[in-house]
């Protein structure tokens, strides 16, 4: 019959023998992804920002004289952290992140270059997909409806060439729902934000049209937020900003004074910015070197 120290002798060795398979089962395990210690919902702008922006929209900004808009654009946009597309400048190329942008994956109204008929060897020079779902023309109704499917399919066909997925879901896919009021509310309400997020590396919230309204584009960018990181808790997120959303009659420096206050705002809940230089202004080059002239004013680059 064992004593009482034999038993006591074999309780340990089946206690040292199972924390022995335990840590050798520990080591066979491969470790975790340096990603999956990423807080979704603690992002802050760092230098430089992350950007996206379009090729054309640069060479516009390069050109303003006063302040110096080469030298901004240079300062701010020439690194990796940058995402371009459509025409990217001499000296941009071979840097920045080089994106294709879509507004659709199956093709709309005759658009004959699509997510789906990319030839790989095409997308293998690139570095990302920006697929850009929104209530227009060249998004088919199907794809507007279906958001799910397609940000699933396309993040998908990029992925399986070496490529990231861009979500920008436009807010005005909630007419697509049959709702032309409180977009927003019924745009989260459909849950496109976790829909699209589920596939995607990025996710730009377009809250441009309402940055003049600081309450409402911080709220709405924390509303998204928290589908976005319920779908994917490695999301990188960032927020529009545009030019063509400011008061009208403002000088080029006020109207970059307002987006600059919706970059205050905000940088402590994404990780950059889609800046959109677009509208009617004849100054909308110059208002987008004013604003990157302040952030370079309060030590941003």
């Amino acid at each position: 019959m064992a004593t009482r120290l034999d038993r006591i002798a074999m309780a340990c060795v089946a206690i040292l023998g199972f924390f022995s398979l335990f840590i050798f089962a520990a080591l066979l395990l491969p470790s975790a992804p340096p990603s999956l210690a990423f807080n979704c919902l603690a992002q802050h702008i760092t230098n430089p920002i992350m950007w996206l922006v379009e090729g054309q929209a640069v060479t516009g900004i390069s050109e303003v004289q006063t302040p110096n808009g080469a030298a901004l654009a240079g300062n701010f946009f020439m690194n990796r952290n940058t995402y371009m597309w459509s025409m990217i400048p001499t000296g941009y190329q071979g840097i920045v992140a080089s994106t294709l942008n879509f507004k659709s994956y199956t093709g709309a109204n005759g658009e004959n270059l699509t997510l789906r008929s990319t030839p790989k060897p095409q997308l293998a020079t690139y570095s990302a997909v920006l697929l850009d779902e929104e209530n227009w023309s060249t998004t088919p109704y199907f794809e507007q409806t279906n958001t799910s499917t397609y940000y699933s399919i396309g993040a998908n066909s990029a992925n399986a060439n070496g490529l990231i997925l861009i979500a920008t879901p436009g807010t005005d896919l909630a007419i697509s729902f049959n709702h032309s009021s409180q977009q927003y509310k019924w745009f989260e309400y459909y849950g496109i934000p976790y829909n699209a997020a589920k596939y995607a590396t990025i996710y730009d919230i377009q809250a441009q049209p309402i940055q003049q309204y600081l309450g409402q584009y911080v709220s709405n960018i924390t509303i998204e937020t928290s589908q976005i990181c319920a779908a994917n808790s490695n999301e990188i997120i960032v927020a529009g900003l545009s030019t063509d959303r400011v008061p009208a009659g403002l000088s080029a420096n006020d109207a970059a004074t307002v987006i600059y206050n919706a970059f205050v705002v905000s940088n402590n809940l994404v990780s950059g910015y889609w800046l959109n230089v677009v509208g009617n202004e004849p100054n909308n080059e110059t208002i987008a070197a004013d604003f990157l002239n302040i952030l370079q004013s309060h030590g941003y680059k």
